[in-house]
């Protein structure tokens, strides 16, 4: 009985370590215990911090963190600096160090996400959910985000091509692309990108269906 309790409390000891770090925090002092990028933030991503809890970098912020982690998401996850639970397949996110900054640490390793099915699969555990409905920004240069994440426009095709698992038909599925719409400069180019999606997606038997914004020029 000795034996087991002993390795009992061996196990909890060594699971803790493992897995109840959390995050670089000292708990005493509450400073970073690892070098860090420290972003200042503005009022309305800290409302969107205290709502939602993520962080949708701003371009300059966003460019700065991909000068060494080009595959962090425009939007990452925002945790507190008394988070004490595990960061397993946590890659996208930033500490609050003050109301109106965060901190990045710089040994994370930002998992590069390899396909939209992949990226879709850590964010929803229902298969029925991930499979149902896709939405695709298309910014001013053809460029094609998927939930903040940038995708070719040949990895959407293949998801789009994927299989159902949950769904009866892929009359199911949905599809909506949004485009930057036309004073942003969104092209003829970029649009052709677009109908390359909405032609495939018609074929595999997706709703699909374009959302442009019109009113910001009058015309369409």
């Amino acid at each position: 009985m000795r034996v087991s309790v002993t390795l009992a409390i061996f196990l909890l000891a060594l699971s803790s370590a493992s897995f109840g770090e959390g995050i670089p925090v000292n708990r005493e002092t509450w400073q970073l215990t690892t070098p860090a990028e420290l972003i200042a933030i503005s009022e309305s991503q800290r409302e969107e911090i205290d709502v939602y809890g993520t962080l949708t970098l701003d371009s300059k912020q966003w460019k700065r963190l991909q000068r060494k982690h080009p595959s962090i998401s425009k939007r990452v996850t925002v945790v507190p600096l008394n988070y004490d639970d595990c960061t397993c397949g946590m890659s996208n996110y930033v500490i609050r160090t003050a109301p109106l900054e965060v901190a990045f640490p710089r040994h994370i390793t930002v998992r590069r996400i390899g396909s939209v099915k992949e990226l879709l699969e850590s964010e929803f555990e229902d298969s029925a959910e991930r499979q149902s409905h896709l939405d695709v920004h298309v910014d001013a240069l053809g460029r094609a985000y998927v939930r903040g994440t940038q995708f070719s426009i040949k990895q959407i095709e293949d998801f789009l091509k994927e299989p159902t698992e949950s769904l009866k038909t892929k009359s199911d599925r949905s599809l909506v692309i949004y485009d930057a719409g036309p004073s942003t400069g969104f092209n003829e180019t970029s649009q052709k990108r677009v109908d390359r999606l909405m032609i495939v997606a018609q074929k595999m038997g997706w709703r699909a269906t374009q959302a442009g914004h019109p009113y910001l020029t009058g015309s369409r």
